[in-house]
């Protein structure tokens, strides 16, 4: 199986793409301070891909200052 591994950007929102040239789509959303890079989500990743899905994985970080209120 070939997968092509493309880094883009879309909207200022960063994400991976990792297309197997699937009909079927995986989109993985990281949590505060757990990355693509730990177990959960990279072993996850790789079974989406062994099982035949292409994986986007969403890179964001959350500004919690954008839901406090202004007095």
């Amino acid at each position: 199986m070939k997968i092509k591994s493309i880094k883009e950007q879309y909207n200022g929102i960063s994400y991976n793409y990792f297309d197997s040239t699937s009909n079927k789509v995986c989109f993985l959303f990281s949590g505060t301070g757990y990355t693509y890079e730990k177990p959960l989500l990279y072993y996850s990743s790789e079974l989406m891909l062994e099982l035949g899905y292409d994986v986007v994985q969403v890179c964001y970080s959350f500004n919690s200052k954008q839901f406090e209120q202004e007095p």
